[in-house]
């Protein structure tokens, strides 16, 4: 009997650990997120997103847009410090959903920047 509860317990721990060693949440995968997609997280979910900021809305608020659409981001002075961005500019941006329940707007969701990165591409050759 004892074999076979040491069997047993031997067991549920390789499975567990198995189960534990293959989970990736969303946020450790360091890959980057459509806006579209980004809006259906949770909170506190960690985000990478590319495309470009188009309009400042307020002191630390902006719009951010890819291909699958627009969302909100706060993004401290501090972040943007010595970083020239045009709308014409593409960034990658690290960063937290946040989401606001308002009254009479329903769900509001912004991303709240930990950083941003200028993404270098070299211009094609004019002939």
């Amino acid at each position: 009997m004892k074999r076979i509860i040491s069997l047993m317990l031997t067991l549920s721990i390789f499975v567990c650990t198995n189960l534990v060693a293959d989970f990736q949440a969303a946020n450790d995968l360091n890959e980057a997120v459509t806006v579209d997609e980004a809006k259906g997280l949770e909170k506190e979910t960690d985000v990478i997103l590319t495309g470009n900021i188009i309009k400042k809305i307020g002191e630390q608020s902006y719009i951010f847009k890819d291909g699958t659409g627009k969302i909100n981001l706060k993004i401290s002075n501090k972040k943007l410090k010595g970083i020239k961005i045009t709308p014409d500019t593409k960034v990658t941006i690290y960063g937290e959903v946040s989401v606001f329940m308002r009254s009479g707007i329903g769900r509001s969701i912004c991303v709240e920047v930990n950083k941003v990165q200028v993404d270098k591409t070299i211009p094609a050759l004019k002939k």
